[in-house]
């Protein structure tokens, strides 16, 4: 409690362009009797003009705000900086890129974010960063840390660090550095990324081309990684190598898996991807599309991290998003969870309805009284999107949390 010489509050103003933490410092602030909220701001020129007017003796200022009126959105995402990485396992010096998050350098010390890791970074930076800036924007996936390895030279040191040992790419040996490299990834670059750039789990691969072999290698034999987005990969090399690999360790049961195939000129055949499905565990989730002819080898890339991102880690959104957060920390799920089902009982006359688990267009019909027939007719283009879990969460807990503010009482 802050303490005061008389009986005169302490007038206080919060200026913050996020509201989820104006709500959270108000909160804290009305467990003081000595403080008097006397004003909020969402820009730095309604603060201005405020102080003047009120004076307050106390503002608690975020020190990074966009100006109203003036703020470009950059579909690139945030720009890329770059460090250099002294490795004992590579015996060589690598350069790294990494793309921060919108909101880091306004969001706590201790705030960590999911990690997107890219191979080919020199060229596969910038799609990785738009996707990911217009996903989380979008509210479709958590805001994640962007970490983007480029290759010593394009042709040798591409192969060495890209193709696993027992298999061969374009000609190469069958005792590359494909491990050496994922050692070098696991036990140097994402221990240095976690302390410097507050990484964490879960930790996205995303690969193309050779950089698919490598990541679909890795799925196979590493548990690093819960999430592998394998574009265009040449799985069939070496009498189906890889894909051999890959329902091994299916078989085997292990940890989770999410496991995304985008297809344009390389790829698995219907008959390997069955075998796939077959072996996997009820923990893996497997995605797979095809694009050819309308996409080729090279331009399917960044389509294709879009799909991927948002089918791997669309519903991990409340487990980073600060709003979620602050909820889980300020109310009960449970007694939100109860009143919820007792608002719902009295007004549909005791019946419940539940979440619907089908697909679109079932849970078009359902949401609509329509039969399949007619949600497939009337659902048009929605049909092959997705709700937005994340909005719709958003929207359900304000409105739960309003009624919680009216008389009714949660149990």
């Amino acid at each position: 409690m802050v303490t005061t010489t008389n009986d005169k509050k302490i007038k206080a103003m919060i200026v913050d362009d996020e509201p989820p933490a104006r709500r959270n410092l108000r909160a804290l602030l009305k467990r003081d009797p000595e403080i008097e909220l006397v004003k909020e701001c969402g820009n730095g020129k309604d603060a201005v003009s405020s102080i003047r007017a009120l004076q307050p003796d106390l503002v608690f200022l975020d020190v990074q705000m966009p100006e109203p009126g003036h703020t470009i959105c950059d579909t690139r995402g945030d720009g890329a900086q770059s460090f250099q990485i002294a490795s004992a396992i590579l015996k060589e010096t690598r350069r790294v890129y990494v793309v921060l998050p919108a909101s880091y350098a306004r969001s706590a010390g201790d705030r960590r974010y999911p990690m997107t890791l890219v191979l080919d970074g020199e060229a596969n930076v910038p799609p990785a960063a738009a996707v990911s800036h217009e996903l989380s924007r979008n509210g479709q996936i958590p805001e994640s840390v962007i970490v983007a390895i480029p290759n010593m030279d394009s042709m040798r040191g591409r192969l060495r660090d890209l193709t696993p040992p027992g298999l061969s790419v374009s000609g190469s040996s069958r005792n590359e550095g494909g491990d050496r490299f994922l050692d070098f990834i696991e036990k140097e670059l994402l221990p240095a990324v976690d302390r410097q750039f507050r990484g964490a789990a879960p930790r996205t691969f995303i690969g193309h081309s050779s950089g698919g072999i490598l990541v679909t290698y890795a799925a196979a034999t590493r548990s690093t990684y819960r999430a592998v987005v394998a574009i265009d990969t040449p799985t069939l090399l070496d009498d189906d190598w890889l894909v051999k690999k890959l329902v091994e360790r299916a078989k085997a049961a292990p940890a989770p898996l999410r496991y995304v195939s985008l297809e344009a000129r390389f790829g698995w055949t219907d008959e390997t991807w069955k075998a796939l499905m077959a072996a996997a565990p009820a923990t893996w989730k497997l995605y797979r599309e095809q694009f050819k002819p309308k996409e080729s080898h090279k331009s399917m890339v960044m389509l294709s991290m879009y799909l991927g991102l948002r089918f791997l880690l669309g519903g991990l959104l409340q487990t980073f998003d600060p709003f979620f957060v602050y909820l889980r920390e300020e109310f009960r799920w449970d007694h939100l969870q109860a009143f919820r089902q007792g608002l719902l009982a009295d007004s549909e006359g005791g019946e419940i309805p539940q979440p619907f688990t089908g697909n679109h267009t079932q849970g078009f019909a359902q949401r609509r009284n329509l039969s399949p027939n007619q949600a497939d007719n009337k659902n048009g283009h929605h049909r092959q999107g997705q709700d937005s879990i994340a909005q719709l969460d958003r929207l359900a807990i304000l409105v739960g949390l309003l009624f919680q503010k009216s008389s009714r009482k949660c149990p």
